[in-house]
């Protein structure tokens, strides 16, 4: 069952997936929805790159992941993923899962 969702803030995330609009964001204007995306990789077909809700992110239609089929989701050295991440939320998250955060972090969940 759906439930109320009324703030949701994505930061150095790669969002993708086998859809081709993995982004749906939808309000009923009841109340008030806030939501932002930062340093983000995003597979989409909107624009949504001027605005309040986006900052530095990136639209892509792939993220150039070495090998998904086998749950390798570490990025090629040609991804748009590579480098991009913020780094003042890479210093706050230090959570990466192949290593410690780089100076200048890579957006997504490994450091690289």
């Amino acid at each position: 069952e759906p439930r109320p969702l009324d703030s949701a803030y994505f930061r150095n995330c790669i969002i993708y997936g086998a859809l081709n609009e993995e982004v749906g964001l939808d309000s009923s204007f009841v109340t008030k929805f806030n939501y932002y995306f930062e340093n983000c990789v995003i597979k989409t077909q909107h624009n949504y790159s001027t605005g309040y809700h986006y900052n530095a992110s990136i639209w892509v239609n792939d993220p150039l992941f070495y090998s998904p089929s086998i749950d390798d989701y570490r990025v090629n050295p040609g991804s748009p993923a590579l480098l991009n991440g913020n780094a003042a939320i890479g210093a706050k998250y230090n959570m990466e899962l192949d290593g410690p955060n780089l100076p200048q972090p890579t957006i997504g969940a490994y450091a690289q």
